[in-house]
């Protein structure tokens, strides 16, 4: 999709912001030291007592003050497994953390890790006086100290990424000394801090030159990095941007002497290298699958299908792969139009008389390709107190979408994912062909393809040989993510990564269904507006590097997949993981890259870095930019608030990120990479046209905009959904409306214009009053995203 979610986190561009100057002498070979580390953590940025979210003020003062200066000062500290310190004034324990892992997570299960810092250090010997370099990465803030000096420090919200930051350094015969502070702003963090060998720096080397940042690569060649050097995998910088498109890196290598003719790895090689920085032999696993004109040319496993008792991820291995499951839905009912037994722009009433009459007619076309404007199933669940790790079967699932009372929009008028609507899909095949849907797509679809290991998981209790089970990070390690799925349509297709790349070489050979059935599947959706969205009946359609691209994602629990088809070149990757922050989209395209380099496009060249200028706006001038902001491209909003004499983005993003001005009505939002103007619309409406890498939004602030009611307690009391046949309680506590729900506990509400609220439920964002004829609150609305408004009325 062209189009990309506002709130989701971009890659920062590799920006240098201290540590020493480069050398002039070249650096020594220097071989792998293991590091073992100590970590004090967590250390709050506000001292015990603060509830509040520091700004960055606050947060630059806490990474400026030595907070162990009793103990003998931040760079010099002296610690010892299980000494205990205090720390404005609460005791903590030094511990020690995994001896030979390059990249240490400070995360833990138990908290939300949010505004802390933590201490590590480390001693080490070497045998002589040496030059060497440091690799260090951090999420956020770092401070490093080699021998009681400080050599490194930086400040940028970050991921963490090994040795992002390369700091050379002079190390002395003997005993070393390495201390490293570290501050985080939310979410999960933790560093990398390594020597680098020349294996190590070939590596660097790499993948600088595979991102495209020739100015990172300039500053590593002129430290005397060697451009002909290789990885363990067979790399060097030249082919690592040819293999990635990056043209202008690769000229510029040429040109500096690089071995322009020296071969490629074998594709074994090259998936996996890739798949090195995602899987290691210990963690949760993957499967890839590559096709190629019919022909399965790479299948493999790597990591443990399951880790309790560690089993390995082998090619037989099955996964769960949620949302790849709809193409094979909308094939099943392709399948029954061409037998003559249903239209898919038939109306869904025909063969679902129950669902209600909206006044509108709604198409099968409509469900398989998400305009229909029936809510999506998760979050409806949710909202009716449900969690999602819950027994969800197929009939609780219909009876809900069978009780929805109003559709999120008009059939046709909007594209908006809905898993409910695949779930009615389903319930159509079966009552049509007269079999389960389970049934009849094994022995329309799967059977005939070839794919032995795959079915439609409808029976919670059914077995299933080889499965990988599911996993989420906890903390250091990992937790079970339970998936009770007794439901088909949407999701629980089980199947391999070999079977699904049999399933894309369909769009080739047209085994199943026949061409004419294949380029159904690949008709665009055309809303009533005229406008193309780049999906097609259970798929989505699109470009990479210039080559046309069929494809689908999928995520439930800590299943992940994707499958990516290019037509053009009859060609497909399959790739299934069974761990939540696996990247799934990411690894098929690099695959593809390095599959198809020579017939892509190359990347274009990144963009110069610009040097804002940011100025100073009074509240009285941000407070006109206060209010919701929807953006219906995305199914999503922005709220906007003014505290502390700034404009911030709040509600459901956490922490609140802060909108620098640049101009009267502009302005920069750093963690997203976003331009942000503010355009009136008449007396007294706006407009937001928010602009970042790839995608513009824009939207116009709720019309019902205006001051937050003061007086929180004329929304007090209890709210019930006759469709949802559930209850909200609202109340205000410490001057602060909350809400209760009976299975989801308590929860806060922030206010953003009138009448309005966000919530901290993922399922519920935005809280929405109305009022009667009398001005008096009737009931509110709660939803956000895939499930617009559901009303609630006051007991």
């Amino acid at each position: 999709m062209k189009a990309a979610g506002f709130f989701t986190l971009l890659v920062l561009l590799f920006l240098s912001t201290g540590g020493p100057a480069w050398a002039d002498s070249k650096s020594s070979l220097v071989a792998p030291v293991p590091f073992n580390w100590l970590v004090l953590s967590p250390i709050p940025v506000l001292p015990v007592g603060h509830s509040e979210s520091p700004d960055e003020v606050a947060q630059k003062k806490a990474f400026a003050t030595d907070l162990l200066i009793a103990q003998g000062g931040e760079g010099r500290i002296d610690p010892q497994a299980g000494r205990k310190v205090s720390v404005n004034g609460v005791e903590r324990e030094w511990r020690a953390v995994d001896p030979v892992a390059d990249q240490i997570s400070l995360n833990t299960a138990e908290r939300k890790d949010n505004f802390e810092i933590a201490y590590a250090a480390t001693d080490f010997e070497v045998p002589s006086d040496t030059e060497a370099l440091l690799g260090v990465g951090s999420d956020d803030a770092v401070k490093v100290w080699l021998n009681g000096t400080l050599v490194h420090e930086k400040w940028a919200p970050r991921p963490v990424q090994l040795d992002e930051d390369i700091v050379a350094v002079q190390l002395k015969a003997g005993k070393n000394t390495l201390r490293l502070k570290v501050q985080n702003i939310s979410g999960s963090w933790g560093f990398a801090c390594r020597l680098m060998d020349e294996n190590l720096k070939a590596k660097r080397l790499v993948a600088v030159a595979q991102t495209g940042d020739l100015g990172a690569l300039k500053e590593l060649i002129g430290r005397g990095f060697n451009l002909q050097a290789r990885t363990q995998d067979g790399l060097t910088p030249y082919l690592a941007a040819r293999l990635w498109g990056q043209k202008q890196v690769a000229e510029f290598l040429a040109q500096q002497g690089a071995d322009v003719h020296a071969p490629p790895p074998a594709l074994m090689s090259l998936v996996d290298a890739i798949m090195k920085e995602w899987v290691t032999p210990d963690s949760p696993g993957a499967g890839v699958a590559i096709i190629e004109k019919g022909k399965v040319v790479f299948e493999k496993g790597y990591g443990l299908a399951n880790l309790e008792y560690g089993v390995p991820v082998k090619p037989e291995t099955v996964f769960h792969v949620a949302s790849v499951s709809k193409q094979f839905t909308a094939m099943a009912v392709v399948l029954l139009e061409a037998e003559g037994k249903l239209s898919i722009d038939d109306d869904i009433h025909k063969v679902l008389p129950e669902l209600p009459d909206y006044g509108a007619k709604i198409t099968i076309r409509n469900l398989l390709q998400h305009t229909s404007g029936i809510r999506d199933q998760w979050q409806t669940l949710a909202l009716a107190g449900w969690n999602l790790q819950d027994v969800i079967t197929q009939d609780q699932i219909l009876r809900l979408l069978f009780r929805q009372k109003e559709l999120n929009f008009p059939p046709g008028s909007m594209h908006n994912y809905s898993n409910g609507g695949f779930t009615l899909l389903a319930e159509i095949v079966t009552r049509v062909s007269g079999k389960p849907f389970p049934q009849f797509c094994a022995e329309r679809i799967f059977v005939p393809l070839g794919m032995a290991h795959t079915h439609f998981h409808q029976d919670l209790t059914q077995l299933v040989p080889g499965r990988a089970y599911s996993y989420n990070k906890s903390g250091s390690g990992y937790a079970a993510a339970p998936l009770n799925y007794a439901n088909v349509g949407a999701t629980s297709l089980f199947t391999t990564a070999g079977d699904l790349v049999e399933w894309l070489d369909n769009f080739r050979s047209g085994k199943v269904g026949g061409p004419a059935a294949v380029a159904l599947l690949q008709e665009s959706c055309v809303l009533k507006d005229g406008k193309k969205i780049d999906y097609g009946l259970g798929v989505a359609l699109g470009d990479y590097r210039g080559l046309h691209t069929i494809s689908h994602g999928g995520a439930d629990a800590g299943y992940r997949s994707e499958v990516l088809w290019f037509p053009g070149q009859q060609w497909g990757v399959a790739v299934v993981g069974n761990q939540g922050d696996f990247n799934p989209y990411a690894v098929a395209r690099a695959v593809a890259a390095v599959c198809l380099y020579d017939q892509m496009s190359p990347v274009e060249a990144k963009p110069a870095t610009v040097d804002r200028k940011f100025i100073t706006l009074e509240p009285k001038e941000l407070e006109k930019f206060v209010g919701n902001y929807p953006l219906p491209q995305i199914g999503q909003s922005i709220q906007l608030v003014v505290e502390n004499g700034k404009l911030w983005a709040a509600g459901p993003i956490k922490p609140p990120l802060e909108l620098r001005p640049i101009g009267p009505a502009q302005f920069y939002l750093r963690e997203l990479q976003a331009e942000i103007e503010f355009l009136p619309q008449g007396a007294a409406g706006m407009r937001v046209k928010i602009t970042q890498p790839g995608a513009v939004n824009e939207g116009e602030r709720g019309a019902s905009a205006g001051p937050v009611e003061s007086d929180l307690s004329q929304y007090v009391g209890s709210y019930w959904s006759e469709e949802l046949e559930t209850q909200y309680t609202l109340f205000v506590r410490d001057g602060k409306l909350r809400g209760v729900h009976a299975h989801h506990g308590e929860f806060a509400l922030s206010p953003t214009i009138r009448d309005q609220f966000s919530s901290e439920l993922w399922f519920a964002p935005e809280v929405k009053y109305f009022r009667d004829a009398a001005g008096k609150i009737a009931g509110l609305t709660l939803g956000g995203g895939r499930v617009t408004a559901v009303k609630f009325t006051r007991k």
